[in-house]
């Protein structure tokens, strides 16, 4: 009898006990083992049945677990279980997995109530695009007013006026969007089977054999070029957006 009542004294304080578990969880999570951590931290709730404080401090830990781990749609499902004084951190929580998963919109139209949140919601208008109404809720603390104008300032190029550039001078629209040897390389190589084509034709007439051939290479390379300006147009406003967005993230921090 001695030895059971022992036993059951030792498991309660174990590591296979509640608290035992709950510690092992918190491992985890510092560990990085976000999934493995979140498991740990439901069998807790599920073993322990601990009282609603704690119990909203763990689901706010399973949410925050998931969210790391890029499993934003568990995470929102256990971050909308947080009641109590943690709501408003849930709410936060909840902000960033709509941020990170690229739902930018559905933040921009929250209402502030509080720095932190003020915050996240001003960094979602900034990656939606809605630069007037960012303008309105500017944090006063670290670099937003910066990254504000940054992204107002944002470097543009169109691919319809790349296109066209390089359509009248070839290269013209890879030189527009920063690619300047890009757009060199073009104009000589175009320029080179051009003329390729015209000496053979003037010297052989219309059965040129090396005039058709070198007038279709060159053919080919102009639409090639006309294409890839527009492409370059898209990508550097690909890579300035990314670099903005990044910032912005940055400044989140995690």
């Amino acid at each position: 009898m001695m030895v059971l009542l022992l036993t059951g004294l030792a498991l309660a304080d174990g590591p296979f006990s509640p608290e035992g578990i709950y510690e092992f969880a918190r491992y985890l999570y510092g560990q990085g083992e976000y999934l493995r951590a979140a498991g740990e931290f439901q069998r807790y709730l599920f073993l322990g049945r601990p009282p609603a404080g704690r119990r909203d401090s763990v689901l706010l830990r399973i949410g925050i677990c998931y969210r790391k781990a890029g499993k934003f749609g568990k995470a929102l499902r256990y971050f909308g279980k947080v009641g109590g004084s943690l709501r408003d951190e849930a709410r936060y929580q909840a902000g960033l997995c709509y941020i990170y998963s690229g739902n930018y919109d559905t933040v921009a139209l929250w209402n502030c109530t509080g720095p932190k949140l003020r915050t996240l919601i001003f960094a979602a208008r900034l990656l939606d695009g809605r630069w007037k109404e960012a303008r309105k809720i500017v944090p006063r603390e670290g670099r937003w007013r910066d990254i504000l104008r940054m992204g107002i300032n944002l470097p543009h190029r169109s691919p319809v006026l790349a296109g066209l550039l390089s359509g009248l001078v070839p290269g013209a629209g890879k030189i527009y969007c920063g690619r300047t040897w890009d757009g060199i390389y073009s104009l000589v190589t175009i320029g080179t089977f051009a003329w390729q084509s015209y000496s053979g034709f003037e010297r052989d007439g219309r059965n040129s054999l090396k005039g058709w051939a070198f007038g279709a290479a060159a053919v080919i390379f102009y639409l090639g070029n006309i294409y890839g300006s527009a492409a370059a147009a898209k990508i550097y406003n690909l890579e300035r957006w990314e670099s903005f967005k990044n910032a912005v993230l940055d400044m989140l921090g995690d």
